[in-house]
């Protein structure tokens, strides 16, 4: 389900906006369980009284992918750098010298 279906789905009264009850009823019929302290951080990461879709998009614009389709994707997976890849070559070679 994309982004913009999911926050559809979640605006009950269709007013463009999520309340924090809708959040909360949205979020357990998604098959979400956290508690209201959780579901109360998270509106307020977003917005304090109400989350519009551009709220809420441009919060996650980071996690969306690239052709704007708007689904929620992992973040990438992160590359070793040329230091890290060294440092693993060194501890293999230490573990072959010990046996």
């Amino acid at each position: 389900m994309g982004l913009k279906q999911m926050f559809k789905s979640i605006d009950t009264d269709n007013s463009g906006s999520i309340t924090f009850e809708e959040l909360k009823q949205g979020l357990q019929q998604q098959g979400t369980k956290l508690s209201e302290y959780e579901v109360k951080q998270l509106m307020e990461a977003v917005s304090n009284t109400s989350i519009l879709y551009s709220h809420l998009y441009n919060s996650m614009k980071d996690h969306i992918d690239s052709d704007h389709s708007q689904y929620v994707l992992p973040p990438p997976p992160q590359k070793k750098t040329h230091q890290q890849n060294r440092k693993m070559k060194r501890k293999r070679e230490r573990k072959k010298k010990k046996r």
